[in-house]
């Protein structure tokens, strides 16, 4: 796990999770349940993708369109789904081996040290969001002018084949009338 980011003492957590309204003590941080990570863990994804556990059902109802007894696996679905995404998250933040475990048997220390983690990732990501912004209007604004560009170089294809034709006829038109006299 990233060491050189200080690990979250139990009360910090608990106000850095006040700040996203969780309502989690300090016991709770110290000896956590599988109930409370979960619930840590969807508001993280909350606070950086903007993804709840809930919005998981979309994806997992159009995977079991096609799956036999699909009531059975529903919920292990959603919540494996739910742990991909946890991980994914977790090992791109630099939380080394995460793994189920720290969702099924947490661990008060691991967790401080993910959370620390993830409050690094956040406080980068607010730094750093008017750079990005900015970088993402650019880039809007540049697939713009590109469709602009492409639209004028259509109109100007057009208008150089109405001309190449337009001469193109009268070339001919002089031709036939030269061969008439001939």
């Amino acid at each position: 796990m990233a060491d050189e980011i200080p690990t979250l003492k139990a009360q910090d957590a608990v106000e850095l999770l006040a700040e996203w309204s969780l309502n989690i003590t300090v016991e709770e941080i110290n000896k956590p349940t599988t109930q409370t990570v979960q619930a840590i863990y969807d508001e993280m994804i909350w606070q950086l993708l903007h993804i709840r556990l809930d919005d998981l059902d979309g994806p997992r109802n159009i995977i079991m369109q096609d799956m036999d007894n699909s009531e059975l696996y529903g919920e292990g679905l959603k919540l494996r789904m739910f742990f991909h995404l946890v991980r994914h998250l977790c090992t791109r933040a630099g939380v080394e081996g995460f793994s189920l475990q720290d969702v099924a048997r947490p661990d008060g220390l691991r967790l401080r040290k993910t959370l620390s983690i993830v409050r690094n990732l956040l406080a980068f990501k607010n730094e750093r969001a008017d750079f990005i912004n900015s970088t993402i209007q650019r880039m809007e604004d540049a697939k713009q002018r590109e469709q602009e560009l492409l639209e004028e170089e259509q109109r100007l294809r057009e208008e150089y084949n109405a001309m190449l034709y337009v001469f193109t006829t009268a070339d001919r038109a002089i031709e036939i009338s030269d061969f008439v006299r001939t």
